[in-house]
């Protein structure tokens, strides 16, 4: 409806704001707002605390996964496919950078700077390749699906503090995608946060 003026009064300029359109769920609508970092993670699970080596937990222990890819790193990561793409993305994750060097030598370059919690016995010192070396190997040592992998590395070592090389016995052009990125690829930990091997 529209109001009518009274004789000698002057009418208001009728004015319209416009109504903002709210997003997803979930989604702030405050123009500029981003990522706010810091905060307690708090999850409640069943799962018995033994189990939580992160190199040891199976691809069944949902709520213990939750944790583990909430807290530790991998040599690299996967990106889920979106809609409108019908392939996983491989993306930087401990791991600045990697290459094959011929068919049978891959080496990948670490970020630097990456530090561990800082609790004892590691008390917040810097990742190397040291510790990519050992969480590669012991995978292998234990858990099966790691091994289809593992059983064709003839070699791993230490470049210098940040390059890993892993020598295989025989071409493995899957290595990245299929391993180092997924459940069964390596959490990188470091030897002397471990009790046992």
């Amino acid at each position: 409806a529209t109001a009518t003026p009274q004789a000698g009064a002057t009418a208001p300029p009728i004015t319209t704001k416009p109504s903002p359109t709210p997003g997803p769920k979930g989604t702030p609508t405050v123009a500029g707002s981003g990522p706010k970092y810091g905060g307690t993670l708090r999850l409640y699970t069943r799962a018995d605390p033994a189990r939580w080596d992160p190199q040891k937990m199976t691809a069944g222990e949902i709520p213990l996964r939750v944790v583990e890819q909430a807290v530790f790193s991998r040599p690299v990561t996967l990106e889920w496919p979106t809609e409108g793409k019908c392939q996983y993305s491989i993306l930087p994750d401990a791991g600045k950078s990697w290459r094959w060097l011929d068919d049978r030598t891959f080496e990948i370059t670490l970020n630097q700077g990456i530090q561990f919690h800082n609790k004892p016995p590691v008390n917040g010192r810097e990742l190397t390749a040291q510790d990519l070396v050992f969480s590669l190997k012991r995978m292998g040592e234990w858990q099966d699906t790691a091994r289809t992998f593992t059983n064709q590395i003839d070699k791993i070592e230490a470049t210098d503090r940040y390059t890993v090389r892993v020598y295989f016995n025989t071409p493995l052009p899957s290595f990245v995608f299929s391993y180092l990125g997924t459940y069964r690829g390596p959490i990188i930990v470091a030897a002397e946060s471990l009790a046992g091997p």
